[in-house]
């Protein structure tokens, strides 16, 4: 059982988690982006020592499956600089590079 400290501090925490979450899905519908697509371009920048991630990374971090992850990468390239391409190593090692949609 949670303290009644804990609860206030719960509550203010998703409280200020739902107001950072509106704030970015408007942002990113104003920059011409739907949110899910603005995540994918946070995650691929978000990823330690590389400007791309693999789509099997974006699964993971989407909380989606890989092909969710894949079906979400149609943004238009003069929208999104920057992000010029999207990598997918299949289970055999092979690299093949996904364009963002022109």
């Amino acid at each position: 059982m949670l303290s009644k400290q804990e609860y206030v501090a719960l509550s203010e925490f998703r409280s200020q988690l739902a107001r950072f979450l509106r704030f970015s899905e408007s942002a990113a519908r104003a920059a011409g982006v739907t949110p899910k697509q603005y995540l994918i371009l946070l995650h691929i920048r978000g990823v330690e020592g590389r400007d791309w991630a693999t789509v099997g990374e974006l699964a993971v971090r989407l909380q989606s499956t890989p092909n969710g992850a894949v079906a979400l990468m149609h943004i238009p390239a003069h929208r999104v600089q920057g992000f010029q391409c999207i990598v997918n190593a299949d289970s055999g090692g092979n690299v093949n590079r996904i364009p963002t949609s022109s």
